[in-house]
């Protein structure tokens, strides 16, 4: 929990050219202009006229009768409100990728809005409850009109998904050509996600090529990995207890740490 793995309790442990508040600033636009694009840009709008007019409407407490439950949906709008802050302000400070120098790691930071975006339906949601309640719209009609965005939303994204999905072998070439070279009962050591799992998908998946042992070096910096899965591995044999870049001047458990330049 505390990424002590990682060395640090960022997202990044690396020096990016951009300060931090730059890092922060565009992670925050980021994230909106993503919420923005997947709610079709009025959800934004519905959201935050879900969030004001819960969150400053009249008391009105309701009562549930068999349980003597009393609330007041004001406090739980404004509960809603500061999760979703805390959540992106916080995440955003720690998340300090440098995304305005590289467009690769926007994809990686993505995989965490996913959070805020829960709360973000919320708010749409609300909205959407006052909206209907302000004009009178019937249930079934908004039911309706619920269906139709969902179909919309389908409609405009399944284009872009079916790029990504349909004859897309980038992937699969690349661990082909990966594996194909190597010699029979190779050691194969990966340092990167594209290249472990292209190649581990092709094994795992394809049963190609699986005279190859596969070792992942960046797992041989852990001792966990050394102690539960080299065994695994019975022709690999490390020169030392564990990786790291700098080799024999750290001392690992038991033993020293070795690079392999």
């Amino acid at each position: 929990m505390l990424r002590q793995d990682y060395g640090t309790f960022r997202l990044f442990s690396g020096e990016g050219r951009a300060g931090k508040g730059e890092m922060f600033f565009w992670g925050l636009m980021s994230f909106f202009k993503g919420a923005a694009q997947n709610t079709l840009y009025v959800g934004l709008i519905i959201a935050v006229i879900g969030i004001i007019s819960y969150a400053f409407a009249p008391q009105n407490q309701s009562q549930r009768k068999e349980e003597k439950i009393v609330y007041d949906r004001r406090w739980i709008s404004w509960l809603l409100c500061f999760c979703f802050l805390f959540y992106v302000l916080v995440f955003h400070y720690l998340a300090n990728l440098p995304i305005s120098e590289e467009p690769l790691y926007i994809g990686v930071q993505m995989r965490f809005w996913m959070q805020g975006f829960i709360l973000v339906a919320v708010f749409i949601g609300m909205g959407y409850h006052i909206i209907c309640s302000t004009f009178g719209i019937p249930q079934i009609l908004s039911m309706v009109i619920i269906s139709l965005i969902i179909i919309l939303q389908l409609t405009l994204n399944a284009s872009s998904i079916c790029s990504l999905t349909h004859d897309n072998h980038y992937l699969l070439d690349y661990g082909h050509s990966q594996l194909d070279p190597l010699p029979p009962s190779s050691i194969y050591i990966a340092h990167g996600d594209y290249q472990q799992n292209s190649v581990m998908y092709l094994q795992q998946c394809e049963h190609h090529r699986e005279d190859v042992d596969v070792i992942y070096l960046p797992y041989a910096s852990y001792m966990w990995y050394n102690h539960s899965q080299l065994s695994l591995y019975p022709n690999v044999h490390w020169p030392g207890v564990v990786y790291h870049q700098l080799g024999s001047i750290l001392h690992g458990e038991g033993g020293n740490a070795f690079n392999l330049t």
